[in-house]
């Protein structure tokens, strides 16, 4: 299963066919396959299904949706919208309740191993386009007419303002996902950490995503407080992380290729006082409509239902603040933890007093780096239904999920499933 998981990453934009207008990912397929041969293992085998805490998150977190489907005023789109978010996390969960595992991060090693793909892409892309200037169709979207989504503004960049987006529709999904690769590489087998995390970086540092730097910064830092608390006095240590300070300083030296790119990415903060920009799409927007929802609807508007609650208010003073540069209105919400009380008003807090339980477990089985990302990426994206949000729990089953001890007797070993 975790050669599965390994596609998943790599092919969430690759277009398999159409399917009542909407472009199905070969991701999603895949999902949608494993989902039922999973389901069919346990069926056919006859395996005792024990409930667990696991089991529990679940099953509170699925209710929430179906709920707030049944209450959406557009009750098809809803069930539609839940139907996506079960099968997504309905993977997460069977990987997290019948993955075979021989002590060792099977699946920590296919994240990392595909972000590695990712980020020679994007790293491949950022030195033809912003370096030798070429903008071919092939070097912006690999897949061409395959692709599920693209981005009519990267092919508008020219070589001084390019982003690259890897394999992705999008360079901050690129960025947060290698950002996340970054952080687990502490939690890996990989021999050469090292010049894992230097291709890792650089290829975060070519998707010039303002989230990805800002949650890099801060978890690397916590990461390395950690590491050097316990190894204070080793030189090793030190030594490493002078050299990952002078390349940064690298980066953004006067003379460095990249370092008025670099240094304005990092002072993008100004786009949350502007209307119309990404930081304020990401931030303020989605803020503003939870305000409002918070005052006017108790159950939310119901999932599924953005695009056509903001629409319907585009004369009210919500749109105000989804107004893009073009004089249109963006009906899209590119904050999790915002959409889940949008969508599922005063609900969202059993949603997040769940999560709040859930990253507990982490914290205590990982580090608290881990646990901030997890909680900074639900301020960064908005993509609830899609794999893009579930499929960032999954490495976590390796380190949470623990097989037991084999017994003095080596033949006996317990008793699972082969995924």
């Amino acid at each position: 299963m975790n050669s599965i998981f390994f596609f998943n990453i790599l092919f969430m934009n690759f277009k398999v066919f159409d399917l009542h207008g909407k472009s199905v990912a070969l991701s999603e397929l895949l999902i949608v396959l494993s989902v039922f041969h999973l389901i069919l293992i346990l069926f056919f085998n006859k395996y005792n299904f024990k409930p667990n805490i696991i089991v529990a998150y679940y099953f509170l977190i699925l209710v929430i949706p179906v709920f707030s489907a049944l209450l959406s005023t557009d009750i098809s789109e809803g069930v539609k919208s839940c139907i996506q978010l079960f099968v997504s996390s309905l993977f997460v969960f069977l990987i997290y309740t019948c993955a075979r595992y021989k002590y060792r991060t099977t699946y920590i090693t296919a994240f990392i191993s595909a972000n590695l793909i990712l980020a020679s892409v994007g790293i491949f892309q950022f030195i033809f386009i912003s370096y030798f200037g070429f903008t071919n169709r092939l070097l912006v979207y690999p897949f061409l007419d395959q692709t599920v989504k693209v981005q009519t503004l990267l092919y508008n960049y020219g070589p001084s303002s390019w982003r690259s987006p890897s394999l992705y529709f999008e360079p901050s999904i690129f960025g947060l996902y290698g950002t996340y690769a970054f952080l687990l590489v502490e939690y890996s087998n990989f021999r050469q950490r090292r010049l894992i995390k230097g291709i890792l970086f650089f290829g975060i540092i070519s998707s010039l995503s303002t989230s990805a730097f800002f949650i890099l910064t801060i978890c690397t830092v916590l990461q390395y407080l950690k590491t050097i608390s316990r190894r204070f006095f080793q030189i090793k240590r030190i030594l490493l992380l002078l050299v990952w300070f002078l390349i940064i300083i690298f980066l953004i030296h006067p003379f460095s290729p990249i370092s008025a790119r670099v240094i304005r990415t990092f002072n993008k903060f100004d786009q949350l006082s502007a209307i119309g920009t990404s930081g304020y799409f990401r931030i303020i927007a989605p803020f503003q409509l939870a305000k409002y929802v918070a005052t006017n609807y108790f159950f939310g508007i119901g999932i599924g239902n953005t695009d056509k609650f903001i629409e319907q208010h585009i004369d009210s003073d919500i749109a105000y603040f989804f107004q893009k540069t073009s004089g249109t209105v963006r009906t899209s919400i590119d904050n999790t933890a915002m959409l889940l009380f949008i969508l599922f008003g005063y609900l969202s807090f059993v949603y997040l007093i769940t999560l709040a339980i859930f990253f507990k477990r982490v914290m205590l089985k990982m580090d608290v780096s881990i646990v901030i990302y997890l909680i900074l990426f639900h301020f960064a994206t908005g993509h609830l239904y899609t794999p893009f949000y579930w499929l960032i729990y999954v490495p976590l089953a390796d380190h949470l999920v623990l097989p037991r001890l084999y017994s003095s007797n080596k033949r006996q070993k317990r008793k699972t499933i082969n995924c």
